[in-house]
């Protein structure tokens, strides 16, 4: 493997070669055109259930940058977003699915650290979580981030200032 290129960085590919940067470095490839049967019954479902990952992945791209705090340096966001949702979610899409980009909903995996998971459940039209605040406290127009965050950490042990959550709440239309 190619790891300098001796005008700058260079994205993009030449013939059977894709230069790209990971992690800082520049880095060269070769990649098979012709691999021995590109359509075996395993390749071609995970290649249905990548499309529904990545169409998922581009729609929740700016929230799971930073959210997997265990990621080794050499893994980026992108690759655990797929390497935990190939495993963990069985949703294929035909190919005008894919070409549409279309997403189904399922439960991906979009973080990893040291918080215990956010358990999330729907009653009618409202969002319920595992997060505990005081009896009474009521969020609306006027409470302020500061108040919450308070809150939240008073009534839950695991919670500490300077954590970062984010719930994401999708909606199949």
């Amino acid at each position: 493997m190619i790891t300098t290129f001796p005008i700058g960085y260079y994205r993009g590919r030449i013939e059977n070669m894709v230069g790209y940067v990971r992690c800082g470095r520049q880095v060269f490839r070769s990649i098979n055109d012709r691999p021995f049967n590109p359509q075996t019954d395993a390749q071609m479902r995970q290649r249905t259930k990548l499309a529904n990952i990545l169409s998922a992945y581009r729609t929740l791209s700016s929230f799971v940058r930073e959210s997997y705090q265990t990621r080794p340096p050499s893994l980026t966001a992108y690759n655990m977003f797929v390497k935990n949702n190939l495993r963990a979610t069985d949703v294929f899409l035909d190919k005008r699915e894919a070409l549409a980009k279309a997403c189904i909903v399922a439960e991906f995996n979009v973080s990893e650290g040291t918080l215990p998971p956010i358990e999330t459940k729907t009653s009618g039209d409202r969002l319920l979580t595992s997060l505990r605040l005081p009896v009474g406290f009521l969020i609306d127009e006027t409470t302020t981030l500061g108040e919450v965050s308070s809150r939240l950490v008073g009534c839950n042990a695991s919670l500490r200032y300077g954590d970062k959550i984010s719930i994401l709440y999708m909606i199949q239309v």
